[in-house]
């Protein structure tokens, strides 16, 4: 029997931005190799329809994520509300069937 290979530390982002900026982040998220998967969602830090994505990507892309994430979806100064919430967390165990 063969030892499991290692899989490197992962983290879940969660970023909940408006409905309208998620296509461009959608796609080069893809292209970064990040795993990604979209739900509608509504209320609560937006204050209006949204999108939610749970993205995972290895400790060391968060930066680079959250780097694409302020490159593509700015808050416009005079903008009452931010375009995008993002949440990072450590992932225990990232498994893939």
């Amino acid at each position: 029997m063969s030892a499991a290979k290692p899989t490197p530390e992962m983290r879940l982002l969660i970023v909940v931005l408006q409905g309208a900026e998620s296509a461009p982040l959608l796609e080069r998220l893809e292209e970064m190799g990040a795993h990604v998967a979209t739900t509608s969602s509504s209320g609560g830090f937006l204050r209006r329809r949204s999108v939610t994505l749970l993205v995972g990507v290895s400790a060391d892309a968060v930066e680079r994520t959250l780097a694409l994430i302020r490159e593509l979806c700015p808050t416009p100064p005079d903008a009452e509300l931010h375009t995008a919430t993002v949440f990072v967390l450590r992932a225990e165990r990232f498994a893939a069937f």
